[in-house]
């Protein structure tokens, strides 16, 4: 992160707007310009190969009996099954895992998750409480203790890592927009997440996350930027102040919507967004 930073700085500095011309960014212009656009897809083609590379790299490495050291490598669903309540006294199904992939991949749990690290962030960042997440119309801790979501068909294969870099990303601004609505002192919104569940699902291919704020929303104009690598919804400028916050150096570079995309696109999937200024956000993610 900090590589890119330097370098995004390099390339700011070496095409300042000479004479009375003003600076122009290039998320304003990606979608009319066909050279940015070229740019746009070539760092999808990159972060798409870079994501093939890690997965085979951790698969590798995870299948690999000789290093015991390597074994627990990115299991998310182990660690995460230790820390859920367990529902009425129920034993709850064995996390099957075959290298990088999860076999019993559980959404919901790995949602709670990423919203508790972005709502640590969030918090450390505002001091003050962030908003609450509700998922299928119950507060989180509710939703895993009655045990909504141990059905095995509500279980999936995926690489659980990329559903919470996915999750976490949205969450994080979710959370970000929520409180800067609300200010100091008003109290936030609850986040929204929905979640398909039944035995349905055992004969579909596609799972839905919808996840719901009432942040600021994002305007027509910005709505078409959100995806471009040039744009951040981070209000922050300053990298050393969003670490002293406990965010991460990626933060505020562009990545977080991007990368997430191409994420969910790699195994097929598609990631939506569509907001109301001053009302909110939605955001579709089929997996």
């Amino acid at each position: 992160a900090r590589g890119l930073r330097e370098f995004q700085q390099e390339i700011s500095e070496s095409f300042l707007p000479v004479a009375d011309l003003k600076m122009t960014r290039l998320a304003d212009i990606y979608a009319t310009v066909p050279a940015v656009q070229k740019i746009e897809r070539t760092l999808d083609e990159f972060f798409t190969i870079r994501t093939t590379l890690r997965l085979l790299i951790a698969h590798c490495l995870q299948l690999n009996p000789e290093d015991p050291n390597t074994s627990e490598i990115g299991h998310a669903m182990h660690e995460l099954m230790q820390r859920i309540p367990n529902s009425g006294g129920a034993e709850m199904p064995q996390v099957r895992q075959v290298g990088a992939i999860c076999l019993d991949t559980r959404p919901s749990l790995i949602l709670i998750e990423a919203y508790r690290h972005a709502q640590f962030m969030c918090r450390r960042r505002f001091d003050k409480d962030p908003p609450e997440l509700m998922v299928n119309g119950m507060p989180a801790r509710e939703f895993l203790a009655a045990g909504f979501d141990t059905h095995v068909d509500n279980h999936f294969p995926y690489v659980d890592i990329h559903l919470y870099f996915v999750f976490f990303e949205v969450l994080k601004n979710a959370l970000l927009t929520s409180m800067r609505k609300a200010g100091p002192d008003a109290e936030c919104k609850p986040i929204h997440a929905s979640l398909i569940s039944g035995t349905s699902l055992n004969a579909e291919n596609e799972r839905t996350v919808k996840i719901t704020d009432h942040g600021e929303g994002i305007s027509r104009e910005d709505m078409r930027k959100v995806w471009s690598y040039f744009h951040s919804t981070t209000k922050t400028k300053d990298p050393r102040e969003q670490e002293s916050a406990g965010f991460s150096t990626s933060g505020g570079r562009g990545l977080g919507l991007a990368v997430s995309r191409v994420l969910v696109r790699y195994f097929g999937g598609e990631i939506d967004l569509h907001s109301i200024p001053r009302k909110g956000t939605d955001v579709y993610i089929y997996l």
